[in-house]
């Protein structure tokens, strides 16, 4: 099933959204995440130095007022170090809950045991304050000695927690970067292939719209160069073969009234020969005294039926030479031939013509041999089809020039005149049977329109091309080429 034109746009620019979506998405989600893990960092480097301060002030809380304790013996005294006691190991057990690594959680470890050891010294101290308790100074000092390095070693593994979880920090930001670096680059070669995906779908798309509305303007002008053949054949959109069926329907009919009217003008060319040559042959007869002696008026009358009725020969020979051409049953004799001088007696047999307008016809014929396979009375038909045209439309007085040029792969023969020219839009049209250019001045061709289009079939069987340019006022220049064997 092939979708039609709307449903190919719309699933084109479903992908090209989706594939814009899904990028986007990635983006956003990427941008969120590196968010995220950003505050997460802040947010636990900020805790650990929080916690970090809350502990060092609850210590040193907590020696301040065991100290003083110690020489007062206050009961409120004591109740505030067992308060910053509790505050330390309350901010220790919550420090210890956060998502920390392995470092900071053997410092915290250390800490805890640390703690555990001055607590047990401090209340090794605060048993010997009763007078009872019998404890030398000395092993006063040991204890207050021991405390102070338990104390000393904690703040220290405080200070390095700080600078751990800095260390971690520092590391995770680099790490950060790297990923937003790479996320980066994924992003850029992900954007290019979203929009190079973007690019062939739409070429893709667009492409099996335009490729057989193309195909369709190519026949188009086949048919407007009077070629019928309904062979297309278009892998398209539903409307788009629907147009095709209908051009192939449409050529097809073109074709059979084409045949038709072929057919019709080689029968009657053919069944219209004989009765004319037997006119002219009959009125030969007569001119030639065989039914007696004629007046003067009656030469004059018989000169004229003579005369039209070899016009008319010629024009039904025409007519059944196209059509043998157009049906591919002429028969074409090729062979070898130097090329210079056949174009020369097609000239010596047009000279009656240039004499009688008095046109000078300059030949551009190189000295050397130009071989090419060709049919010689053929090409022969040809110059002498375009050198007639160029001594009917060329003034008396004028020139015609006639060149020979051997170019890569072919020769190049042109016939240029001297006349009014062709209009532009009707150089295309030229070579098309029965076609009558109206000339500049509302001028006549004064032709039958067979001619040129003789000279196209004969061309084209010799594996060449024919074509003519022309500018107003200036003359035309009529081109044919023939592939060097």
């Amino acid at each position: 099933m092939r979708l039609n034109i709307l449903t190919r746009l719309i699933a084109g620019y479903f992908i090209v959204l989706l594939g814009s979506s899904l990028l986007s998405g990635f983006v956003i989600f990427k941008l969120r995440d590196f968010s995220v893990e950003t505050n997460r960092i802040l947010i636990l480097e900020n805790m650990i130095q929080e916690y970090s301060r809350k502990l060092t002030d609850a210590l040193l809380s907590q020696v301040r007022y065991e100290k003083k304790y110690v020489l007062l013996k206050d009961p409120l005294l004591y109740e505030q170090f067992v308060q910053a006691k509790g505050e330390f190991l309350q901010n220790l057990g919550e420090a210890r809950a956060l998502p920390i690594g392995t470092r900071e959680k053997a410092l915290l470890a250390e800490i805890t045991l640390q703690h555990e050891q001055h607590e047990a010294l401090v209340e090794e101290t605060l048993k010997s304050l009763p007078a009872k308790a019998r404890v030398s100074r000395q092993d006063l000092e040991a204890l207050s000695k021991k405390k102070e390095e338990l104390v000393n070693a904690i703040l220290r593994h405080l200070e390095g927690l700080k600078e751990i979880s800095q260390q971690n920090n520092l590391r995770r930001f680099r790490e950060l970067g790297e990923a937003q670096e790479a996320s980066l680059q994924f992003i850029i070669y992900a954007g290019a292939a979203t929009l190079v995906l973007i690019l062939i779908i739409s070429w893709i798309v667009t492409r099996s719209i335009t490729h057989p509305i193309g195909l369709l303007v190519d026949k188009t002008k086949e048919m407007a160069e009077g070629r019928y053949r309904g062979e297309l054949e278009i892998k398209s959109p539903p409307e788009v073969a629907r147009l095709n069926r209908a051009f192939n329907d449409m050529c097809e009919q073109l074709n059979k009234i084409d045949k038709m009217k072929s057919d019709f003008f080689s029968i009657m060319s053919h069944e219209l020969r004989t009765p004319l040559t037997s006119i002219r042959e009959g009125t030969n007869l007569l001119l030639e005294g065989v039914g007696g002696e004629l007046k003067e008026k009656q030469q004059k009358l018989l000169g004229i039926i003579s005369e039209e009725s070899n016009r008319l020969i010629d024009l039904v020979n025409s007519l059944l030479d196209l059509a043998k051409m157009e049906a591919g049953m002429m028969p074409f004799h090729f062979a070898p031939v130097d090329i210079s001088p056949v174009i020369s007696i097609a000239t010596q047999l047009m000279e009656p013509l240039l004499v009688t307008k008095k046109i000078h016809l300059d030949l551009d014929l190189p000295g050397t041999r130009t071989a090419v396979t060709l049919d010689n009375e053929r090409i022969m038909q040809v110059i002498k089809n375009l050198l007639a045209n160029a001594i009917r439309f060329s003034a008396e007085g004028g020139t015609i020039r006639i060149s020979l040029k051997q170019r890569p792969g072919f020769l190049e023969v042109a016939v240029r005149d001297q006349g009014p020219g062709i209009p532009p839009d009707h150089l295309k049209h030229i070579f098309e049977k029965f076609r009558q250019v109206e000339l500049p001045g509302g001028l006549s061709s004064k032709g039958t329109g067979l001619g040129l289009a003789i000279v196209k079939q004969i061309i084209t069987a010799h594996g060449g091309k024919v074509w003519a340019e022309s500018e107003i006022g200036k003359g035309s220049t009529f081109f044919f080429t023939l592939p060097l064997s």
